[in-house]
């Protein structure tokens, strides 16, 4: 991200309470001088990033144009500043830091004894928040102060209980890096390949499943605990063995709650337990309770003091989403279609804010399946399309399902020339991930052959179709297959039978 796009996007996560505090910050660190305070009021008056705009609006304030480029470089930095200082009396981790340094500057002057009071006040708050690597650096200080400070009489028996301390706090910190490592395994082995159905996707999997007990559970610290939480999750959805990976989930959140000081500093991480939660729920068709986990995201967002622009996003990009995928799911069109509006309004209002690319083309494929079942394969391209022009590579399960859906819109769409090109495009790209099952390749196979079958044959090609679809479907590894699940692919099929529009076979 450019320089002048970052200044841009801090200011637009700053909470109003955040900015209150800066410009009292900025007022103090300039001692007069107002370009700061001026260029911050600019930026965050514009609702998109324009660079020769904003720079025609800071001169208009009759400042020197070659001040521009210095005053936007030290803004950003006056800016974490200001965070820095207006965090410590709200945020733990932040306080810990603080004291630290304090310590830190009184050892520097040979105030030994003093220094030992902050030291104390950051271990006993970082063992209440189990903030480990900052109780690792405490006892480091601490180690070398009490031998300038108390007798040889008493710093042995001192020394070797810093030495039992700092061997649980790097106990502690193992147990948190190899969950988290785990779960950042199982999460992208997931993303890329999905559930196990080969020997291979099998195999990976108990690979990953050996190193569950690589401690007991009853020694996690909470931070440990949620990582080998989500592993867990992950592992279980991956296994096929939802109901577990239900009850895990929900553990976890139940977990979470307990624990408030944890939230406070990784809200992210309670996002992503809701998130999980309600993927689980939704998949074993209890959509009620997940709905009532996607309300907790609501509450959350009414009882948090000011949350930033960033965790606004998260909120609305896991409950729109949610929301979307359970109407594909449900077969509810109108639901999902109310979304829309709201997400298109979301995304530009969160544009830059981190929003994944992953979930960008979640959120346009949803709505093009929707469109596609309404009977709209026009809007439904359009969805598609915002896809293409989108950087960076989705995973390739995601674009699997893509590139199947635009088979359906096109061949509604009759355009007969286009498809069969991307009726090969897609045999490749299926092909080299992987991904060239039974299922595509009856969907392929019969996109060919209808190029070439008159319009008033084509009822008895998907007819066959029809067919050979219902004794994939009675195979349990193809059952839940996105092209019969999400895409709805037999639908669609028994539509063209009957000459009848999707929607009418699902309502």
């Amino acid at each position: 991200m450019k320089e002048s796009r970052k200044l841009f996007t801090l200011i637009k996560t700053m909470n109003k309470g955040e900015k209150r505090a800066f410009k009292l910050y900025s007022r103090k660190y300039n001692e007069g001088d107002n370009a700061y305070s001026r260029l911050f009021d600019i930026i965050n008056k514009e609702s998109g990033y324009d660079e020769d705009r904003i720079r025609k609006k800071f001169i208009g304030l009759k400042e020197n144009p070659k001040r521009f480029p210095v005053v936007k470089s030290r803004l950003f930095n006056q800016i974490l500043s200001g965070l820095r200082n207006y965090k410590e009396d709200r945020y733990e981790p932040y306080r810990i830091d603080m004291w630290i340094g304090f310590a830190d500057e009184l050892i520097s002057r040979g105030m030994y004894k003093a220094s030992l009071d902050y030291l104390a006040k950051g271990e006993s708050l970082a063992k209440e928040t189990q903030n480990y690597r900052q109780l690792l650096r405490i006892y480091e200080m601490q180690a070398s102060t009490f031998r300038r400070v108390y007798g040889f009489d008493a710093l042995g028996s001192m020394l070797d209980g810093l030495k039992m301390n700092r061997e649980y706090a790097e106990q502690c910190m193992a147990r948190e890096s190899h969950y988290s490592d785990l779960y950042r395994e199982i999460y992208h082995h997931y993303r890329t390949e999905g559930i196990a159905r080969s020997p291979e996707g099998i195999e990976k999997y108990q690979s990953f499943k050996k190193r569950f007990d690589d401690y007991p559970e009853d020694s996690d610290t909470v931070k440990s605990r949620n990582f080998r939480h989500l592993a867990r999750t992950i592992f279980l959805y991956g296994t096929g063995e939802y109901e577990e990976a239900a009850a895990t989930v929900e553990e976890q959140v139940a977990y979470l709650e307990q624990h408030s000081f944890f939230i406070k500093e990784n809200i992210d991480e309670y996002l992503k337990a809701i998130n999980n939660t309600v993927t689980v729920l939704a998949s074993k068709d209890r959509y009620d309770d997940a709905l009532t986990y996607l309300e907790k995201l609501k509450e959350l967002e009414d009882d948090l003091d000011n949350p930033n622009l960033f965790v606004e996003q998260r909120i609305f990009e896991i409950y729109h989403a949610s929301k979307l995928n359970m109407a594909v799911e449900t077969g509810d069109i109108q639901g999902g279609l109310a979304l829309e509006i709201p997400v298109m309004d979301g995304l530009e209002r969160y544009s830059g804010m981190g929003l994944s690319l992953d979930r960008n083309v979640r959120f346009c494929l949803g709505f093009a399946i929707l469109r596609l079942w309404n009977g709209n394969p026009n809007q439904a391209l359009d969805w598609l399309l915002r896809i293409e022009k989108m950087e960076g590579d989705a995973p390739a399960n995601i674009m699997a399902q893509v590139k199947s859906l635009s088979l359906m819109i096109h061949y509604d769409l009759e355009n007969f020339t286009l498809l069969d090109s991307l009726v090969r495009g897609n045999t490749r790209y299926l092909k080299k991930y992987g991904l060239f099952r039974e299922t595509e390749q009856l969907l392929n196979k019969t996109m060919s052959k209808l190029v070439k079958t008159p319009m008033d044959s084509r009822a008895s090609v998907f007819s066959k179709m029809d067919q050979e679809l219902g004794k994939l479907l009675l195979l349990p590894q193809h059952s839940n297959e996105y092209l019969n699940s999400s895409l709805r692919l037999p639908t669609w099929v028994k539509a063209k039978v009957s000459g009848k529009h999707v929607k009418d076979l699902i309502s």
